[in-house]
């Protein structure tokens, strides 16, 4: 109430609307923030966190996705993200996102080099391996995929998903017995 014009309060309150689960609230607040401030890293990272997980619910069960300011689209959630993440470089939580919104696109080189920013500070996020393997090979880089798949499975045996996926790329180079042993 003090200070009605400070982007930066408008999207902590927008952040603390989030954590509680309160969508409609925090998207409300957050946009107030960027109406006074359109680079505001905290509200970016907000919005584009409510619209990729609202998007995320809609590809899963087919639910409606409707918010105050209308149906965001992915073009949205990445914007929102791309802005938010030179204020939060170690929030692997925003590079993720990212990363699957952009494969999601088939914005290969860019899902690429979000996903590879984390693997890189995080040999252990086996996620952003399992994903930056998706987006190698959507690149046509398949040797690379492989690799990244093999590093992963070399650190975790049992995920189950990437051994699919590396019996499939397998087989497309024609490695029938690495194929039939993943």
């Amino acid at each position: 109430a003090a200070m009605p014009q400070s982007a930066q309060i408008r999207a902590e309150i927008a952040s603390l609307h989030a954590r509680q689960n309160r969508s409609e609230d925090a998207i409300r607040e957050a946009t107030a923030a960027l109406a006074i401030d359109d680079q505001n890293v905290e509200a970016n990272w907000v919005l584009g966190t409510i619209y990729a997980t609202l998007l995320e619910a809609r590809r899963e069960d087919g639910r409606s996705v409707t918010t105050p300011a209308g149906t965001p689209s992915p073009a949205d959630a990445i914007r929102h993200l791309e802005r938010a993440r030179a204020g939060r470089p170690f929030d692997n939580g925003l590079h993720l996102t990212l990363g699957r919104l952009y494969l999601a696109r088939q914005e290969w080189a860019k899902a690429t080099e979000v996903l590879f920013f984390v693997v890189e500070r995080d040999a252990g996020a086996l996620d952003a391996q399992y994903l930056l393997a998706q987006a190698y090979d959507g690149a046509g880089e398949r040797p690379r995929a492989v690799a990244q798949l093999e590093e992963l499975l070399a650190a975790e045996p049992r995920f189950f998903r990437a051994l699919l996926d590396l019996a499939d790329l397998y087989v497309r180079q024609r490695r029938w017995s690495d194929a039939a042993d993943a």
